[in-house]
């Protein structure tokens, strides 16, 4: 079996030394303003975390004597460490000898400068930049002077300044490798509608190779004339680097990308073992639900790199076979994996539910949503709220929020009542607390003779016992007839059902006329913020937007990324320790732990539909 997978290690996962071992001592000896230093020439390629293993010193430590490190590295610059038994001052930067370039203390900022290259160029931590300069925050203007030191600083003379080749991330594809080169960096003006996607795609590199060269763009909002950076690479590279880390373009298939943290924490491991297919010529449309909830995870790992935690993701396309799952289960790099996040398939799920039992690792099932294992599982974790448990917490809602109102129960004589279930618990709710509600039966058609049994001037809340589009059609014109007819409107609602969220057009026209309400496992409200601020660079990083599915999956993905890396930074992969809640853009997570198994989402929202057209959503 020819498997292909997926890996997109945003960070490095080890740590490293604390102290300066004896790889350090074996480098080259030179003299830096009258003081000898052991030092080392940077290769291609190479980044901190890569340097930290290498001579066996660790990432602070690197940084310490080599503040403008902070940054990155740049190949070819020297970098330079105290002989045994002596320190190098630590309250000052490196002078421009150890740094490669002579500085004065002010530089007029030319066209195409960015923040980011000129704390590379004059060997400037971004941090004492920032400080000198607090407006650059936002940006640098072409003309205006910038501090690049305290005034009282002796200043050198200075010469002339060429930027140094660039280090690349280093991009694979299975089983070929393209090999970066260096190049100089290159300026270029953003044009109208252009994505950063296609920009890297036309020059030959990545999204996050010029988010990394441009630390101060903000990928949500450039705008047209912005003038960035951009790593060149040569042709080599330019066969695979438009696939990127962050998804496919159209008729590519995933490639094998690798980052590297400068962080030495401990780190992050998730697995994604989902099928792609990517050995199908031609995607069918449940294929493409999971590339593209890869695209929004991949969304959330680069939202969260920031975090202090490197960050490691492999995905696997299990290829909706138990030959590539048995595949996956044998190959020892799943074994990193803190978690696994398992394909929706009753067989394959249930055969990385039994490998998650065996080491102890969590599998998060998200696609299988009746799915019991976690109830005798430990590793098992049930990514849905439980049909029965969703019903008690609707039911609770609803009763505890009628405020007076009598419950109605809408029947259709010709219907099934398919959510039976339900209404069960529903009336047991009822009979608990007191209340009667009023059961309605209808022929084909609702009218209001139906309705005569009901006193007008109450308030009422209309239960439908069933959740079907063509079933509601025939009570709908007839239940906001009956509302605007009644001398308190306000007083009369609906209540329903998660499968209504999906309804658009006359049908959501309705519901809102009506003030309805309806619970459900995900939404996203229209108009939120965030919603919006994902939407876009969605699109910016893939060029085309989610497909208008429900719940979408590429939201659902960016969601999923954003639980599960804050909850293994907090937990550091111990569920049975701490489980944080998330309330996402479109999904929420808070795991109980289910008495001797594993753990269960409980999480459920209520959506209200607004009579002024608002629509919020609340979390149980």
């Amino acid at each position: 079996m020819n498997l292909k997978k997926i890996t997109v290690s945003l960070c490095a996962l080890m740590s490293v030394a604390a102290s300066v071992l004896a790889a350090v001592e074996d480098l080259p000896v030179k003299v830096v303003n009258g003081k000898k230093y052991h030092y080392y020439t940077v290769q291609p390629k190479e980044s901190v975390y890569s340097l930290s293993h290498k001579l066996g010193i660790s990432r602070q430590d690197i940084v310490k004597y080599n503040p403008s490190a902070e940054d990155g590295l740049k190949a070819y610059e020297d970098l330079i460490f105290p002989l045994t038994g002596e320190e190098l001052p630590t309250a000052q930067t490196p002078s421009s000898e150890a740094v490669g370039e002579v500085v004065s203390n002010s530089y007029e900022v030319k066209k195409g400068d960015t923040v980011y290259g000129l704390c590379r160029r004059f060997g400037v931590s971004r941090e004492e930049f920032l400080r000198l300069n607090p407006g650059a925050i936002d940006g640098l203007k072409a003309g205006e002077t910038v501090k690049l030191r305290d005034g009282s600083a002796p200043e050198p003379a200075a010469v002339s300044a060429t930027p140094a080749p660039t280090q690349r991330t280093e991009v694979e594809s299975a089983p070929r490798q393209a090999q970066p080169v260096n190049s100089p960096e290159v300026t270029y003006t953003i044009k109208e509608g252009e994505t950063l996607y296609h920009i890297s795609k036309e020059h030959g590199t990545t999204v996050e190779a010029i988010l990394q060269a441009n630390p101060e763009l903000d990928v949500t909002d450039y705008k047209m004339g912005m003038v960035i950076v951009i790593p060149v690479t040569d042709s080599a590279a330019h066969e695979v680097a438009p696939a990127e880390t962050i998804g496919f373009a159209p008729e590519e298939k995933p490639v094998v990308t690798t980052y590297e943290s400068d962080s030495s924490s401990n780190g992050i491991v998730i697995a994604l073992a989902l099928p792609f297919k990517l050995n199908v010529e031609k995607a069918d449309r449940q294929d493409k639900v999971y590339t593209e909830f890869y695209k929004g995870f991949l969304l959330a790992v680069d939202s969260m790199r920031n975090c202090g935690t490197p960050i490691k993701v492999m995905a696997f396309d299990t290829a909706d076979s138990m030959d590539s799952v048995r595949s996956i289960l044998a190959n020892p790099m799943l074994a990193e994996a803190q978690v696994i996040v398992g394909p929706g398939d009753a067989n394959q799920l249930n055969a990385f539910a039994n490998y998650g039992k065996e080491r102890g690792v969590e599998v998060l099932n998200l696609f299988h949503v009746k799915d019991i294992s976690y109830r005798i599982n430990p590793s098992m974790m049930q990514g849905n709220i439980p049909h029965e448990t969703m019903y008690e917490k609707a039911a609770d809602y609803l009763v505890n929020n009628l405020r007076g109102a009598v419950p109605v129960l809408v029947k259709s004589r010709n219907a099934s009542a398919d959510k039976a279930e339900f209404l069960t618990i529903l009336k047991g709710r009822f009979d608990s607390r007191g209340i009667n509600a009023v059961e309605i039966q209808f022929d084909d058609q609702l009218k209001l003779d139906d309705l005569e049994s009901i006193d007008g001037a109450g308030s009422f809340t209309f239960i439908p016992v069933t959740g079907k589009s063509d079933e509601l059609q025939k009570m709908l014109s007839t239940l906001i007839e009956f509302k605007k007819n009644n001398p308190y409107p306000d007083g009369i609602t609906l209540f329903g059902y998660p499968e209504w969220t999906t309804f658009r057009g006359d049908m959501l026209a309705k519901m809102i006329e009506m003030g309805t309400t309806v619970f459900s496992r995900f939404y996203t409200v229209p108009e939120d913020a965030q919603l919006k601020q994902v939407e876009d660079v969605f699109v910016r990083w893939y060029g085309s937007p989610m497909a208008s599915l429900v719940p979408r999956q590429g939201l659902f993905g960016f969601d999923t990324g954003m639980y599960l890396i804050k909850a293994l930074k907090a937990n550091g992969g111990d569920f049975n320790l701490f489980t944080p809640a998330y309330n996402g853009v479109q999904n929420g997570f808070d795991f109980q732990h289910s008495p001797g198994g594993g753990f269960v989402n409980n999480d459920l929202y209520i959506i209200n539909f607004r009579t002024d057209g608002r629509v919020d959503k609340e979390l149980l």
